[in-house]
């Protein structure tokens, strides 16, 4: 199970976590993940392995209470209603394989800690014993290969204007921070806003061609994305004005470049500290070679392709002594100078890189017995 998952869910689609309900549609369920063919049986073996026999037991008390409602399986999405005192409990699973069991129930347990609560597994086991798991416990079965794509250019005839709104968690740096982003997708027609996966299956969307490209990169309405693949997708939404943290605070991604500044701060006994400056209100993006600058709510590119000693500073500070001052402004400066601006201490100014011709040198020491070869490179 990935961690965090059902939390971040929640934290996305509102601004108020513990209302998952309100914000996924009762007829909401997210397509099978790719790679998977077949539709997974519930079983009280998966839901023993995906809970721990602790949960089951608390499960089998509120199945056995009769405090589940409205269980059901439409795959690869098991909810229902779950009562616990005074408290009502949207649960379920979203099952991609017997190893792949995610949860989205709206507990606490759930959200805080990335647990297979117990409210989830009671919902599976009040879905197994009513008759209808008897039949198949398949449910719906997945869209045959071939079948007509969802999505068409808004110009089309015979298409509905639909407009998607792409929300992220209204805590963004916390997600980010736990390395990975859930980017739901709503869509809009007429007066009607919901999940994207929850649109009528005999609806011919017709969307802008940004939309159009933009669902060529997501796969659902629901979308846990590595940090890097998030970065990946940002050059897509600039400009996008449906784009928000949570499902009311504008976000922007904008076309502008960030230059990051670099603070180099001289210690004692020739050492220096290099630092990215940053502001209260800002923090660096950063996956791989790429990065990009968060202010307030902006995102500003800073490079696709950064040499890795850059990403490591603007990730945090890194603190140089001896023959690693000297290989950082000979080495790695003069490659910086054309993405980044240098903050010097007083007094000291960045040193001047000419081309120079290599000259080697190699020398030899020892004896026939056992020999010792240095070679060398000097330019200038």
């Amino acid at each position: 199970m990935l961690p965090h998952v059902q939390s971040q869910i929640a934290e996305t689609l509102q601004p108020n976590a513990g209302s998952f309900s309100q914000a996924v549609p009762a007829n909401c369920a997210p397509p099978l993940p790719r790679g998977h063919s077949a539709v997974i049986a519930i079983t009280e073996k998966l839901l023993s392995t995906a809970g721990g026999w602790q949960a089951m037991k608390a499960a089998r008390e509120l199945a056995k209470a009769d405090r589940v409602s409205e269980a059901s399986y439409d795959p690869p999405l098991l909810r229902g209603e779950v009562r616990e005192g005074t408290k009502k409990y949207r649960a379920g699973l979203r099952i991609g394989s017997a190893s792949e069991v995610e949860n989205i129930c709206t507990c606490r347990d759930s959200r805080e800690w990335g647990k297979i609560c117990a409210h989830s597994l009671a919902v599976g086991l009040a879905y197994l014993a009513t008759p209808k798991s008897t039949i198949a416990a398949f449910g719906k079965a997945p869209s045959a290969p071939g079948a007509p794509r969802k999505f068409y250019p808004a110009y089309q005839p015979e298409t509905t204007p639909v407009a998607l709104h792409f929300i992220m968690p209204p805590n963004f740096s916390s997600a980010w921070q736990k390395g990975q982003i859930m980017l739901c997708i709503e869509a809009e027609f007429g007066e009607r806003r919901l999940m994207l996966d929850a649109l009528p299956s005999d609806l011919r969307a017709g969307l802008d061609e940004r939309d159009l490209a933009l669902m060529e990169q997501v796969s659902s309405g629901m979308n846990m994305l590595s940090v890097a693949a998030f970065l990946q997708l940002l050059p897509a939404l600039r400009g996008h004005e449906r784009l928000t943290f949570g499902r009311s605070r504008r976000a922007r991604v904008i076309e502008k470049i960030n230059r990051p500044r670099i603070n180099i701060i001289r210690g004692g006994n020739g050492d220096f500290e290099i630092a990215a400056a940053t502001k209260p209100n800002e923090m660096f993006l950063v996956a791989g070679a790429a990065a990009w600058l968060l202010r307030e709510d902006e995102f500003c590119e800073t490079g696709q392709d950064l040499p890795i000693g850059l990403t490591k500073i603007l990730r945090g500070p890194l603190r140089l002594s001896g023959e690693q001052t000297r290989e950082f402004f000979a080495l790695d400066l003069p490659l910086w100078r054309e993405a980044v601006d240098f903050i010097l201490p007083n007094g000291m100014s960045l040193p001047t890189v000419v081309a120079a011709p290599p000259v080697f040198a190699l020398k030899i020491k020892g004896s026939l017995q056992h020999l010792r070869a240095t070679i060398s490179c000097r330019y200038g």
